[in-house]
């Protein structure tokens, strides 16, 4: 208790002329992404959303500089675990703050429910192709349009918007904002990722009137997130000098290059199973919690109708993880990690370069370009918090080749699509994406060394 109490005492110090400690810059931060997602909801006429929305999002940013600013916080004399994660989180939220703020077209973030196998409807315009969505509604024939239950048209859209401003209650508007904001994947919503995109669900699973096999697979979901987890926190407290000397006296006659090499390997896989094993179990925890309260809600006695809150539904939380190996460096991405943040990297790199280069170099280099900015973005998220310990060109630029090698894989890989007809697939496709991820992590875990 001294100990955290020593930490947020150094944290509250004044930065920018007034206290701007951590709990206040984190409370600022969650109020300001509340209020733009309360913005968001129809009941708001369009123009008075977008003047609001702009209007507070430069203060949003103010106070996320403050979060990646972690100097202020004294947290690198804490733990270097914890400036990470703080020093990640403002420039999250600082991505939600531009992607809420900045929305022109407010309809994506629309809750508009499942489709039959219990993904999420995609929302398609009838005016342009999004990128991401497979086919444009012009493209699509009549009878397939209706067949495919995982479109919504523009107008179904506008119908649904309508409906929500006219019948939503005060409190149905402050949940359904709290509801969008704890749904990073946003499933259920118009801007989810189409279902080639997501994790096969667990057997049964995705069964609303059942709940046992949600919760058997929940269950050991949260088990393996609390054993990655552990090992995570063991590994990253085996730090490269530590671990240098354990090799030394392992092996005295180890070449010093071999041993640069090899130190930094337990931080770094340590650090993966934190990333894996943290976002799995909150997302279990937060699942849990909704389903508890939920429950509450709807069979303790005496809370008024309008209170209740709708059924828990297990579908809005599928694995966030594929539990099997990918074939392909672009199946590793879209399917394991950019669920959890694929709509702000749309929003804020991959759409606007391709809006704005396809007039042009056409479409097909328009996305490469947008490819690579989506992954300047991604270097660009975890560039604040790597320690910058010496001045070697690997650990200044190391983050940002390994982004750049992991954007020129997966158009390599669109290429040899493109040239032969064959996707990468299979055993070969498989050893590929191991073999790449272990040489291009080599840059990342140098670049991310703590030394």
């Amino acid at each position: 208790m001294t100990g955290l109490r020593s930490l947020f005492a150094e944290g509250n110090v004044p930065l920018l002329g007034g206290p701007r400690g951590p709990i206040e810059c984190g409370t600022m931060v969650v109020g300001i992404l509340s209020l733009l997602a309360l913005l968001l909801h129809p009941v708001f006429p369009a123009r008075l959303s977008r003047f609001a929305r702009l209007a507070i999002t430069p203060l949003g940013l103010y106070y996320c500089s403050l979060i990646i600013r972690l100097g202020g916080f004294g947290f690198r004399q804490t733990s270097v675990v914890l400036e990470q994660m703080a020093a990640f989180f403002g420039r999250f939220a600082a991505l939600r703050v531009l992607e809420w703020g900045l929305a022109s077209d407010t309809r994506p973030y629309t809750w508009v429910g499942f489709d039959t196998e219990g993904y999420t409807r995609m929302f398609v315009t009838t005016e342009e192709k999004f990128p991401g969505v497979p086919k444009a509604a012009e493209e699509l024939a009549p009878k397939s349009t209706k067949e495919n239950s995982s479109l919504v048209t523009k107008e179904g859209m506008e119908e649904i918007r309508a409906q929500m401003a006219a019948n939503d209650s005060p409190v149905s508007i402050v949940l359904s904002r709290v509801h969008l904001m704890i749904s990073p994947r946003g499933i259920g919503y118009a801007f989810a990722p189409p279902p080639r995109s997501l994790a096969p669900p667990p057997h049964l699973s995705f069964d609303s009137k059942r709940r046992g096999p949600f919760i058997a697979s929940s269950l050991l979901s949260l088990f393996l997130a609390l054993a990655s987890v552990s090992v995570g926190i063991a590994l990253t407290r085996w730090t490269p000098k530590m671990f240098e000397a354990d090799l030394l006296r392992w092996y005295p006659n180890i070449p010093s290059l071999v041993l640069d090499y090899f130190a930094v390997w337990p931080v770094g896989v340590g650090a993966f199973f934190l990333v894996v094993g943290l976002p799995n179990l909150s997302l279990q925890v937060a699942a849990y919690s909704d389903l508890a309260l939920r429950e509450a809600s709807r069979r303790l006695p005496g809370i008024p109708k309008s209170l209740r809150l709708a059924a828990f539904d297990p579908r809005e939380y599928p694995p966030m993880y594929q539990l099997r190996l990918p074939t392909s460096v672009s199946q590793a991405w879209s399917e394991c990690w950019h669920q959890l943040v694929a709509r702000p990297f749309r929003a804020l790199a991959l759409n606007p370069v391709i809006w704005v280069m396809k007039p042009v170099v056409g479409r097909d280099f328009a996305r490469v370009m947008g490819v690579f900015a989506s992954f300047a973005l991604s270097a660009w998220l975890h560039e604040d918090y790597i320690p910058r310990t010496d001045a070697t060109f690997w650990a200044l630029y190391g983050s940002w080749i390994y982004f750049a090698l992991q954007a020129a894989a997966i158009i390599a890989e669109q290429m040899f699509t493109k040239w032969t007809g064959r996707k990468v697939r299979g055993w070969a496709g498989a050893l590929w994406t191991v073999l790449f991820s272990i040489l291009s992590g080599a840059l990342r875990l140098r670049a991310a060394s703590v030394l």
